[in-house]
Parts: structure tokens; C-alpha cells; sequence
């Protein structure tokens, strides 16, 4: 395993890297193909991780800030704007919004090993993006001062690509 990844966001030093034709076919149907354009520049390991991975500083999810010109949400902000309910329609419809305050609020139910949480790493390792799991890890953020968070399973992605190749598989660009 690369030495960037055990010191990213893995609780322990369990990995099992995922190389099965198979087990990429389920990726790529779970995250509605949007692993694609990731799988030859990037290796894939099922990891262990404290929940608390939300509190990465550079964790971004695929839903895009329209309003600031289509660049990526972070975690924390996202957040942030959906305690607030100051969350913009164009982005995040209202049944999206109470699936993930409901995901806030009953941790325990959300099953990561049937539908896992898949996150790319940044080639230089300072910047993620989840390509699925988006409601359960921002559900997480929302829940994090109240609760211990679960150590859980999901399958993260060591990438060549620079952040910014990255952000335009998902026609964002960076915050300018």
C-alpha cells in the first residue's frame, strides 16, 4: 500500500485492496458510474475508519455550490448550511435534505457495508471527494458533537490525479 494512504484517514493498518472485476463492477453501479473515469489512475482499498474522517479538513462531496459557480462543497459547510436550513434548492432538493438530518439522527441504522462509502484521495493526498455516501458522511457531520461516531468500512481510492483533473471529471473548478 502506498505510505500516503496509511497516513490519510484509516483507523488501523488493515487494508484490502480492491482488484476483483466484480468488485468494481458493484463500485462502479453503486456510485452511478461516477468512479469511471478514477479506475485506471487509481487504486482502490476496502479500509477501516473512525467516523470522525469527517472532520478532514479538505473532504468534499460531489454536490456542487451552483451559487458560487459551480465549485465543490466541503463537508463542514455543507453541513453547516443544512443546520442553518439555508441550503439552496438548486443543489440539494428538501426529500434529500431530511434523508440526511434523518441519517444525523439514527447513525446506528445506516448499513455502510451494503451500500459503502466510496472516497478518492487527492494525488498529493490534502484533498478528498465522496463519490458515494455522500448523505451518510455529511449525516455524520451533522451528528458529530452529540455522538460517538462509528468506526465503519468503505472503499478509498488513492489517485495520480491532481485535484484539479479530478474536479473536472465533475465539471466543477476550484474556489477562486
Amino acid at each position: 500500500m502506498n505510505g500516503s494512504i496509511k497516513k490519510s484517514i484509516i483507523e488501523n493498518e488493515y487494508y484490502e485492496k480492491v482488484t476483483g472485476h466484480n468488485d468494481i463492477q458493484i463500485l462502479l453501479n453503486n456510485t452511478n458510474q461516477l468512479l469511471r473515469p478514477y479506475i485506471e489512475n487509481t487504486d482502490l482499498y476496502k479500509v477501516t475508519i473512525n467516523g470522525n474522517y469527517v472532520n478532514t479538513t479538505n473532504l468534499h462531496t460531489v454536490f456542487s455550490q451552483r451559487n458560487k459557480g459551480n465549485i465543490p462543497y466541503s463537508v463542514a459547510e455543507l453541513s453547516l448550511n443544512i443546520h442553518d436550513r439555508n441550503v439552496s434548492r438548486e443543489v440539494i432538493d428538501e426529500k434529500t435534505e431530511d434523508s440526511i438530518i434523518e441519517i444525523s439522527k439514527n447513525l446506528t441504522v445506516v448499513d455502510f457495508e451494503l451500500s459503502p462509502t466510496v472516497i478518492i484521495e487527492s494525488d498529493n493526498g490534502e484533498n478528498y471527494i465522496i463519490l458515494e455516501g455522500n448523505k451518510r458522511a455529511v449525516g455524520m457531520h451533522l451528528a458529530q458533537k452529540t455522538e460517538n461516531l462509528p468506526i465503519t468500512r468503505i472503499v478509498l481510492g488513492k489517485t495520480k490525479l491532481s485535484w484539479v483533473s479530478m474536479l473536472k471529471q465533475h465539471k466543477m473548478r476550484e474556489n477562486a
